[in-house]
């Protein structure tokens, strides 16, 4: 059952002295959920909160929340200067209407996430409001850490699926960058293969508008991504026009390609580069590890993909040269299977293989 107003009285509002007053200020500060009760400041109009200020406060309140103890008497604005409009939309609405709020928010500026429970005490001339709430920030994190597991499991099949029938170095790199761009929710994705101290990009998947950055550059005119790559591992910028590490080389190339931020993750083999993929976006971004490690899963899938193609296109080559030399040949060859009885004795034999020189007919038969 939802608490109302009723529901938490003040002791000495009831007139309750004494022994009695400190066993319920001792049930108050023992809750397991925070608690705070709330003054607004309204506009001139009284239709807008421009602040509130705490009037009382319990000890999981200050555990909870991450405010100092010393809170009563303090106004939001001194102690969270930059808090979020919607509390204030959403407890002045509690304080003019009456209506009891219970909701699931999350406050960046103390890196939290809260169930909120939030109802008007005594007269409304009072405007003031009391908050339950209970740190759901643990809870939260899991089911993000879910969700992210099974998106990128997601990610790992449509990778398999897409790559497993491919045998062009282009086509992987098109199917991997497509992919990818998607699951990331980046403007921009690409491979570059990293061959005889040149960056080459086959193939590119884009936001609309955007134009294709595939091509091939030389690693001597692009000195981070030189360290990027001989570092061996992933490197990524929030801001290319405010990041000191970038050249300025690199920041002007980036910035007219509308590459602000990126995630670079290069692939080692052997000790030597082999290649780099790279997700960028328009705007500044900050990266998270977990995009990090599965970018990195996928920058190594791409290259098992394309070497895959690549031999699978060598063999066919050499298969279709050894064929139009067998074929060329102007003696006749065959290849049979030879075919036995119960008792081990050869009755027959079967044709597997012949070049033309074998069924043409032959010059004076």
């Amino acid at each position: 059952m939802e608490p109302t107003p009723d529901a938490q009285p003040d002791p000495s509002s009831l007139g309750i002295p004494g022994a009695a007053n400190d066993k319920y200020h001792a049930l108050f500060q023992a809750m397991d959920q925070g608690f705070c009760l709330l003054e607004m400041e309204f506009d001139a109009a009284g239709e807008q909160v421009v602040d509130f200020r705490f009037l009382e406060v319990n000890a999981t309140f200050v555990r909870q929340s991450g405010l100092p103890a010393d809170a009563p008497g303090k106004s939001v604005r001194a102690l969270l200067p930059d808090l979020d409009p919607f509390w204030f939309d959403t407890y002045g609405r509690v304080a003019r209407t009456g209506e009891t709020v219970r909701l699931e928010h999350h406050v960046p500026q103390v890196g939290r996430w809260f169930d909120v429970h939030a109802f008007r005490v005594g007269l409304p001339e009072a405007r003031q409001v009391a908050v339950l709430f209970s740190d759901t920030t643990e809870r939260r994190q899991a089911e993000e850490q879910s969700y992210r597991a099974a998106e990128a499991e997601t990610l790992r099949l449509q990778l398999a699926d897409a790559l497993g029938p491919l045998t062009d170095p282009a086509t992987v790199q098109e199917a991997v960058t497509r992919l990818a761009r998607q699951h990331f929710g980046a403007d921009r994705c690409y491979y570059c293969e990293i061959e005889g101290g040149q960056a080459i990009i086959r193939r590119d998947a884009a936001a609309e508008g955007l134009p294709s950055v595939a091509g091939t550059y030389p690693l001597a005119d692009f000195a981070l991504l030189q360290v990027v790559i001989a570092a061996g591992r992933p490197f990524c910028v929030r801001d290319v026009r405010q990041d000191e590490a970038v050249d300025e080389n690199l920041r002007q190339f980036c910035v007219q390609l509308e590459v602000i931020s990126y995630l670079n993750v290069p692939v080692i083999k052997n000790g030597q580069p082999a290649g780099v993929l790279c997700l960028a976006q328009r705007t500044p971004r900050d990266w998270t590890a977990a995009e990090t490690v599965l970018a990195a899963e996928v920058a190594g899938r791409t290259w098992a993909a394309v070497e895959r193609a690549r031999a699978e296109q060598e063999r066919a080559a050499s298969e279709a040269k050894y064929r139009s030399l067998f074929d060329s040949i102007d003696e006749g060859f065959c290849t049979v299977e030879m075919l036995f009885d119960g008792s081990g004795r050869a009755t027959d034999y079967r044709f597997l293989e012949a070049n033309p020189a074998f069924s043409s007919p032959v010059s004076g038969s």
